[in-house]
């Protein structure tokens, strides 16, 4: 059955975009979205996938110690992905318990505030709307607040998550380099 646009926008954005077309789900996994599946990354497609690159990149001349390099580079890219996603998923675990908590003693508060309209016989009084009115405004700063540091947060594990894309990338152009100067220098020494 495939999703409609709005379904499948609705779909993705329950996720956390993390880096390079990879999202995060509540447990703390990642993957990627194809024909509207989430494709969970798992250590065996993360092992096709190397397998797949080897093939692809152990042509004629290739360096092993440079296959090698991209091999454990690419567990790097999946490691910070791994823990990012898992950070991600806490983030998003610990802000739906604190947004239900919230909602769960606003609740209370109003049947408490309620209760003591009640008592003191003023129930269907402004008195009783006023409070229930001014307890609702606050729970829904609480529940504003709750999301706008559950989004900051999000926010930094991304942050976080591009840094180390951006350096291992860095490491990879310098192993790159640091191969192609050794093979020159190989083949100048006639090695």
């Amino acid at each position: 059955m495939a999703l409609t646009a709005d379904a499948y926008q609705e779909l993705v954005a329950s996720y956390t975009p993390l880096y390079g077309g990879y999202y995060a789900d509540k447990q703390g996994n990642y993957g990627v979205f194809h024909e509207g599946n989430f494709l969970k990354s798992t250590p065996e497609s993360e092992a096709w996938l190397t397998k797949l690159s080897e093939q692809k990149e152990a042509g004629p001349g290739a360096d092993s110690a440079y296959l090698t390099a991209l091999r454990s580079l690419g567990y790097d890219q999946a490691t910070a992905m791994r823990i990012a996603a898992r950070r991600a998923g806490q983030v998003q675990r610990d802000l739906g318990l604190a947004v239900d908590d919230t909602k769960a003693y606003g609740k209370i508060a109003r049947r408490n505030i309620s209760g003591g309209m009640e008592s003191r016989g003023i129930y269907q009084s402004g008195q009783h709307l006023k409070s229930l009115a001014e307890q609702r405004a606050q729970e829904g700063r609480r529940i504003g607040s709750l999301r706008s540091q559950g989004a900051g947060q999000l926010g930094e594990v991304r942050s976080t998550l591009e840094q180390q894309m951006a350096d291992i990338a860095k490491q990879r152009a310098e192993q790159t380099i640091n191969l192609s100067l050794r093979n020159e220098q190989k083949k100048l020494l006639g090695m």
